[in-house]
């Protein structure tokens, strides 16, 4: 197995970095790689923000709930980001009237997924650890206004990096079988029974990475998720109205 494809297999989420920041020329190297992740229309509608400054990472951990956040040595956010392309065609001329559209700040989102991607694999092959982080949306609103974020962006995923100081077990994964489909959409009459094997798997992952303290499998953690996300009314489309966006 080459490199490349071994760094897939191996990773982690590192949540425990040691004290120290990314070597500059690996930054750039970095930092590279995300600008030359594929875009919709090459339109490059994505932007990040490199969180430097201490009292910041601080808030911004507030909002997550993930105390780690804190000491984490290089922070970004990545933010689909319309702002850009449309003041360019207002000082082509173009007569903007309109608020930009779902689909638009879907290719927003994209963008930015695609090009976290790519930073997060150079990292990944220089030596360096990342974790995704989501928790970093808890509250939109106020991660916008801490950001100083104009309308027509958002913000899409957070992500940390650093050197690793942990040695975490590689998170067992579904079949592909359930994940990839040839032609159309397969569904199963049995998804806790084809599943069966994988809960065996995370149960055991979860109970031997915690000593013994937590034991859960995924289908009762999809479930359990799935249940709670339905019952929490979502602040996002208010968030998105007050950047700007057409999503009613």
């Amino acid at each position: 197995m080459n490199e490349t494809l071994n760094l897939f297999k191996t990773h982690r989420s590192i949540r425990q970095f040691k004290n120290e920041r990314v070597r500059e020329e690996d930054m750039k190297a970095i930092f590279e790689a995300y600008t030359h992740a594929p875009s919709s229309l090459g339109l490059q509608e994505a932007s990040i923000i490199h969180v430097t400054d201490q009292d910041l990472k601080n808030k911004i951990m507030e909002i997550s709930t993930q105390e780690y956040i804190k000491d984490i040595p290089e922070l970004f956010i990545f933010v689909a980001d319309i702002y850009r392309n449309r003041q360019i065609a207002i000082e082509r001329g173009f007569e903007i009237e309109k608020k930009p559209s779902l689909e638009m700040l879907i290719q927003g989102f994209t963008d930015s997924i695609i090009g976290a991607e790519n930073m997060a694999i150079a990292a990944e092959s220089l030596g360096l650890g990342v974790v995704y982080l989501g928790s970093v949306l808890n509250d939109y609103e106020k991660l916008i206004d801490l950001l100083d974020l104009p309308k027509y962006t958002f913000p899409v995923v957070g992500m940390g990096m650093g050197y690793s100081d942990q040695d975490p077990q590689v998170k067992p994964k579904m079949s592909i079988k359930l994940r990839c489909f040839e032609n159309k959409y397969e569904t199963y009459d049995n998804y806790l029974e084809e599943l069966t094997g994988y809960d065996k798997e995370m149960n055991n992952y979860y109970d031997t990475r915690a000593n013994g303290k937590r034991s859960d499998d995924f289908t009762n953690i999809a479930g359990k998720f799935h249940y709670a996300l339905l019952k929490n009314k979502s602040q996002v489309l208010d968030a998105l109205r007050k950047q700007g966006f057409d999503v009613d």
